[in-house]
């Protein structure tokens, strides 16, 4: 079972409030400027929404189509809650896209072709993963930069201090959230400008309760994160 599967139908746009997840962040669909993909029936234009939807039909996540290159985040089904609120590992998921109202343009359904070395594997959804939509540039192909990386937390569980280990291929600007399990933010390590190359940067948790919670890293439109513990 592939990550991708076709609709049967095409389902009506979720609501922007029905995306927007108090479960788990569980894996990054990474879109560049000039994804290779194609949409049943059109093209992607800036300001169409771009949903994920889960077997049954729910929204698992969403971003905006600018035409810059964007990230979705699909979310992971919440334990603690009781109820399913998004993604079980295997699940497969399908991509929607929904121009914005009186445009005249229907749903579609988007096809994401993804590079080899990020590509979605034969069992689905799977939690922390980082899936990369290939470009048709083939020369951005061949001159591809150095990833960046966001490594696990040290140490983790977290006590009172730590460290976020990230490596940048290039200088960039980058900002630096914890997210709780409820996906809302508390705290900004860092929100800046880096050179390219490993870093070490310093967080201070000593005024976050015991608990999981996310370390969501943004950089050139691209979104990176690590589950960690603090336990006192």
């Amino acid at each position: 079972m592939s990550l991708f599967v076709s609709a049967t139908a095409q389902p009506a746009p979720p609501d922007a409030a029905d995306c927007v997840s108090y479960s788990w962040a569980g894996a990054v669909v990474l879109i560049p400027a000039d994804p290779d993909l194609s949409v049943d029936g059109g093209t992607l234009e800036p300001g169409d929404r771009i949903a994920a939807l889960s077997s049954d039909g729910s929204c698992v996540g969403e971003t905006t189509w600018d035409s810059t290159g964007t990230s979705l985040t699909l979310w992971a089904d919440d334990p603690d809650t009781g109820q399913e609120d998004g993604l079980d590992e295997g699940d497969p998921v399908t991509f929607m896209a929904y121009p914005p109202r009186g445009s005249g343009r229907r749903p579609a359904e988007v096809t994401f072709r993804f590079r080899p070395s990020a590509s979605p594997d034969a069992g689905g959804f799977r939690a922390d993963a980082v899936y990369v939509v290939g470009t048709t540039s083939s020369t951005e192909l061949q001159a591809q930069r150095p990833e960046n990386v966001l490594r696990p937390i040290l140490p983790n569980p977290v006590d009172r201090t730590a460290q976020i280990p990230l490596s940048l291929g290039a200088a960039a600007e980058v900002r630096v959230d914890i997210l709780d399990a409820l996906g809302r933010r508390v705290a900004t390590p860092f929100n800046g400008r880096l050179g390219a190359g490993d870093h070490a940067l310093p967080f201070d948790a000593s005024g976050l309760a015991s608990g999981v919670y996310v370390c969501w890293v943004r950089s050139r439109g691209r979104v990176f994160q690590r589950r960690f513990t603090v336990a006192r």
